[in-house]
């Protein structure tokens, strides 16, 4: 009977485990972006501008919330995410991330006109967000759940990480390595 009691509530965490509720719908990656990622699109912290409040909660934590793990969920060197430009930053690397935009909105063009339409998608959130060099894509994702809390809810949170790990691809060393295949850069001999 004591082993019965233990199985179920391991069976239900593996069964949500395998069951991921975000869903990425919508890459995009343009050619030599691992380049760029490498040679110092981060020093200083990359600007993010989050547009759009999906849940009844104050903006400055919710962005707060979201480029703290968006840090977290980087793959590549330490990023910080900054929602407010660095000081005398001349940077023109920029992430743009857009919450519940409508299916008329132009993903696509986040980096030239980041207002795009939003709706209210009650307890689902969708995500589009962009990885801009000034007013070039670089790379861009749409991603979605269902049935989340708030801001704390570990589904939004993976939502996020999820993005996040889209947007900035990690296979830059395993493509530099393959000696420029499929987009990648090649050594320097």
């Amino acid at each position: 009977m004591r082993l019965k009691v233990m199985a179920l509530p391991l069976a239900v965490l593996l069964s949500a485990c395998a069951q991921s509720p975000t869903k990425i719908t919508n890459t995009y990656r343009a050619p030599g972006i691992q380049l760029k990622l490498s040679s110092g699109a981060a020093y200083g912290g990359i600007y993010t501008v989050v547009l759009g409040n999906p849940f009844n909660v104050d903006k400055k934590q919710l962005d707060s919330l979201i480029t703290e793990t968006m840090f977290r969920a980087h793959p590549g060197p330490v990023v910080r995410f900054l929602t407010e430009s660095p000081q005398d930053s001349r940077s023109p690397y920029r992430v743009v991330m857009l919450f519940n935009p409508t299916g008329t909105a132009q993903i696509q063009k986040l980096c030239v006109n980041p207002n795009q339409p939003t709706e209210d998608l009650g307890a689902s959130v969708r995500l589009a967000a962009a990885f801009c060099a000034n007013d070039i894509r670089e790379s861009s994702v749409i991603g979605s759940v269902s049935a989340v809390d708030g801001p704390q809810d570990p589904a939004f949170q993976q939502l996020v990480r999820a993005v996040t790990r889209q947007l900035f691809p990690r296979d830059f060393d395993d493509l530099r390595d393959r000696g420029g295949k499929k987009g990648g850069v090649r050594r320097r001999s």
